[in-house]
């Protein structure tokens, strides 16, 4: 039988992880598309150590070990904070989390000019630019109405809204937590595969998308002077 076999519902769990969160960077800047993948991301990350746990329960070699190992990791502070988390959420609320943002202009390499402001955890990241515009249409006319050159031609510079995702349980952006979740969740998985005697590489998150990448929705100028 080939080792993977006996970890094969651990292995799968863990590949849906990896992938609600990439969903996560994918879905960033779409409100209920970003809460509905961060709780099955969560869901799914919490449940690999019971699952490893469960399948190598008749392993009287690695039984022991796996016990002790998988209470290792919920020892964690983060991994302890994100399965408390995950179970407030089922058993008592929809995930929420704060959400705040900047609209502005980047040159690629951060914000480099905006301004920030509140945004509804239920509402797209669209909807930071569009109360600008209609700022921007309510004092068309008066001097810079554009007071952030959003709508200025500028090869340069390209209109944003970046946008932060945040829970009061965690520090940093959600993104920046799930990741370090992962990868902790990640060395178990290897290290498990390493003794069932699998030679692998090491997991990383090399496919990651930049925080400029994630944070950061770019707008077309041609569009936005378009929608005035």
């Amino acid at each position: 039988m080939c080792p993977q076999t006996q970890i094969a519902s651990s292995l799968d769990r863990f590949q849906e992880a990896h992938y609600w969160f990439h969903m996560l960077e994918e879905h960033y800047h779409l409100a209920n598309e970003f809460r509905w993948h961060l709780n099955a991301f969560f869901k799914a990350i919490n449940e690999i150590p019971q699952l490893l746990s469960h399948e190598l329960q008749n392993d009287k070699e690695l039984q022991p070990w796996i016990k002790s190992r998988t209470r290792k990791l919920r020892e964690d502070d983060l991994f302890d904070r994100v399965s408390s988390f995950r179970n407030q959420v089922v058993h008592r609320e929809m995930l929420v989390p704060e959400s705040s943002a900047s609209v502005g202009i980047t040159e690629l390499r951060g914000l480099k000019l905006g301004i920030a402001f509140p945004l509804d955890p239920l509402e797209d990241s669209d909807r930071g630019m569009e109360r600008y515009l209609d700022a921007v249409r309510q004092r068309k006319g008066e001097g810079l109405a554009d007071f952030l050159g959003v709508l200025s031609d500028d090869d340069d510079s390209v209109p944003c809204v970046q946008r932060e995702w945040k829970l009061n349980d965690f520090d940093g952006d959600l993104v920046e937590v799930c990741a370090r979740c992962l990868l902790l969740v990640g060395q178990l998985v290897d290290e498990v595969l390493s003794k069932l005697g699998v030679e692998s590489e090491s997991f990383s998150l090399d496919c990651r998308k930049s925080e400029q990448q994630v944070r950061f929705k770019l707008y077309d100028r041609t569009d936005l002077k378009k929608a005035l």
